[in-house]
């Protein structure tokens, strides 16, 4: 007698959830999630001049950045990101020849990678600055930067942004 009971308390709860998931169901709240909404036309294109291309979203200075300017560029930069152990001038770089290493690349691929649709294209300078140096680059270790050979600087000549920090060799840990 108490299975039969406990069998058709079973049975009428069972029946009860199924009726109160039934229930709900039904709502429009509920069916507006299930059911996958009807898509609608889009607005026709707006009249208006087309959306630049990638290199567009890169204004270009009035006049490109020249050799100079880039290791003038390369030497402000390294004085904020690098710590060397002979501090670096601009007057150095060009009474030590050897000092600086200047090339100017057609485009960034020069290195053998490839770049995304919306990265920046155009020549490039190079600019390799030697001596011991400790750069302080995003996703460094945990116990600072390594001491390394050098490091070096890729400046767009178009827009003269900088577009790579790159440490040289690592001398010591």
């Amino acid at each position: 007698m108490k299975f039969q009971h406990l069998f058709t308390f079973s049975i009428t709860t069972f029946i009860l959830l199924i009726l109160i998931v039934f229930y709900f169901f039904q709502t429009t709240q509920v069916r507006a999630v299930m059911v996958p909404p009807i898509p609608t036309a889009a607005p026709p294109p707006t009249a208006g001049a087309p959306l630049p291309e990638p290199d567009g979203m890169y204004p270009s200075l009035a006049q490109p950045v020249t050799q100079d300017q880039a290791v003038e560029y390369a030497v402000a930069i390294d004085s904020q990101w690098a710590v060397r152990t002979e501090p670096l001038t601009l007057e150095a770089v060009k009474s030590q020849p050897g000092l600086a290493t200047v090339v100017w690349y057609s485009d960034r691929s020069y290195d053998g990678f490839e770049y995304g649709s919306s990265a920046e294209r155009g020549p490039v300078w190079v600019i390799t600055l030697k001596g011991l140096v400790r750069v302080n680059v995003v996703g460094m270790r945990e116990d600072g930067p390594p001491l390394t050979d050098g490091v070096t600087y890729t400046i767009a000549q178009r827009t003269g942004h900088l577009l790579a920090i790159v440490p040289g060799p690592i001398i010591a840990e």
